[in-house]
């Protein structure tokens, strides 16, 4: 043991105590009784303390020194015995004893000390490492929420794209999504013009009226110019430090950047942009998931872009049969427009869809075109019809759907001109349908047809007033006419906002 003075001063006095006691004890009784046999337990006290206390040495020093104390009378008198010797001998062989157990006993409390340290240090690790864990698992956790959310979102913006066909909506949506899922505040979907080759901004959120309108750019010009050239993603995480783009004029209004190209089948359509004003940096995380967002936002776009020519088709063709069916009959010149502008503006007042009230436009304009397979003559002839001159103009509708009946755009159409001469109290044609068993296109059509007809001058009648035609529909309605439509129709004349009445 080390420095005992120091660090045990009073287990020092006690030993140091023990063994003057153990002195004055022996020069009592060998001195003052003369007594050669004394009893020598108290000895083995301070030998058995300085052991416990000191292990071996303290166990051994302290016997040593009562062993000496214990023969030295013996030795001044020259009375040394054999049992004196054992006796002395007895007191080192237990302090030895002693002070092994001891120094054992405290080896192995050392031990213990140090297995407990070690302990203490592993279970401050294991709290470290379990904060540790736990701050991971909980950003793992984020990230895994994050995703899901960004995959949800993906998906939920595939269903979207792929059900409209209006390039607007189309536009607006991929940019709102795009910006909500990478936490952007400015963004705008460029696409490319195939004439000039320039990228033109289609729908923007952040940026200036005048910015949208005069942005014009090349390929290879600008940030988008180079994406769309290369072909490639671009991640820019500061653009103030960037320096491929200084020449780029917004970058300052920018932090932070993603501009992915829009390809179909290799082709480069446009570009998607979307940026950060405020500190805040993209990844490449976030550049994948653009890509893949940009990747479903090409195909809609192009299937709406598809979609549009193919409506824009559509429409000519059907003005191509409106001018077949004018050109046999000259005094049903713009009759169709005429009609259309009356269905469409009830059926807007009426409350119809957009959906419903184009159905009811291309009805409109195709609803006399089974008058291509009447004969002229019949429909110009001065004079009224004969029965038998009636019951083919009567098939009309029924040969406009042997017409057009094949074309899949106009299947919702067929109906409507079908069963558009058929009356409300049933005694109408094709069908005999009555009230609401003819479909409403049908009954509104019907009075449009009616009224423009009335309001035209006619082989065999000149035109009716405007105040004649009101009273005719009035008239009628409840047994030709559905009395809703001919109230609306007459609502919309009385406020003056029916279209061509002016021109008529």
């Amino acid at each position: 043991m080390k420095n005992f003075s120091k660090k045990n001063p009073l287990k020092i006095g006690v030993i140091g105590g023990g063994i003057i006691l153990c002195a004055v004890v022996e020069y009592y009784f060998h001195f003052i009784l003369r007594m050669e046999i004394i009893y020598t337990h108290i000895f083995y006290v301070p030998i058995i303390l300085g052991a416990y206390w000191w292990g071996l040495k303290g166990g051994l020093g302290t016997s040593l020194i009562l062993g000496f104390i214990h023969l030295f009378p013996h030795i001044l008198t020259a009375n040394l015995m054999s049992q004196n010797i054992a006796g002395s001998l007895l007191f080192v062989v237990v302090g030895l004893m002693v002070g092994v157990i001891s120094d054992q006993r405290n080896r192995t409390i050392a031990h213990l000390q140090r297995v407990t340290r070690k302990l203490k240090r592993t279970q401050a690790n294991l709290i470290k490492s379990q904060k540790h864990l736990e701050a991971w698992s909980k950003s793992l956790e984020q990230t895994v929420q994050e995703r899901i959310n960004e995959l949800t979102t993906l998906f939920e913006v595939s269903k979207v794209l792929g059900s409209t066909f209006n390039i607007h909506e189309v536009l607006e949506f991929i940019l709102k999504s795009s910006l909500h899922i990478l936490h952007a505040n400015t963004g705008s979907v460029m696409l490319l013009d195939e004439e000039t080759k320039e990228l033109r901004i289609r729908a923007a959120k952040g940026l200036s009226q005048e910015a949208v309108e005069k942005t014009r750019l090349k390929l290879g010009e600008g940030i988008a110019g180079w994406v769309a050239k290369m072909e490639k993603p671009l991640l820019i995480s500061n653009i103030s430090k960037d320096t491929r783009f200084k020449k780029f004029k917004s970058k300052e209004e920018l932090y932070s950047a993603l501009c992915v190209p829009l390809k179909v089948e290799d082709k480069i359509i446009g570009v998607l942009n979307v940026g950060a004003t405020y500190l805040h940096e993209f990844t490449k995380d976030d550049l994948r998931t653009l890509s893949i967002l940009a990747g479903e936002a090409a195909v809609a776009i192009r299937n709406a872009q598809l979609f549009t020519q193919l409506e824009e088709l559509y429409m000519e063709t059907v003005k191509a049969f409106v001018k077949a069916i004018e050109a046999k009959d000259t005094y049903t010149s713009g009759h169709s427009e005429h009609v259309t502008s009356y269905a469409v503006t009830i059926a807007r007042e009426l409350g119809l869809t957009k959906e419903e009230i184009d159905t009811i436009r291309t009805a409109s304009l195709l609803h006399d075109i089974g008058k291509i397979g009447v004969d002229e003559d019949i429909l110009n002839k001065p004079a009224k019809l004969t029965r038998e001159e009636y019951d083919k103009v009567k098939k009309h509708p029924l040969i406009a759907t042997q017409i057009i009946g094949h074309i899949p755009l106009f299947k919702k159409v067929i109906p409507i001109i079908f069963h558009h001469h058929e009356h409300y109290d049933g005694n109408g044609y094709v069908s005999g349908l009555r009230g609401e068993e003819i479909p409403l296109g049908s009954r509104i059509l019907g009075v449009a047809d009616a009224f423009d007809a009335m309001t035209s001058e006619r082989p065999y009648r000149p035109a009716y007033t405007l105040e004649g035609a009101v009273k005719e529909l009035k008239k009628n309605a409840g047994s030709q006419f559905d009395p809703k439509i001919v109230e609306v129709l007459c609502t919309l004349i009385e406020k003056s906002k029916l279209p061509k009445i002016e021109e008529r």
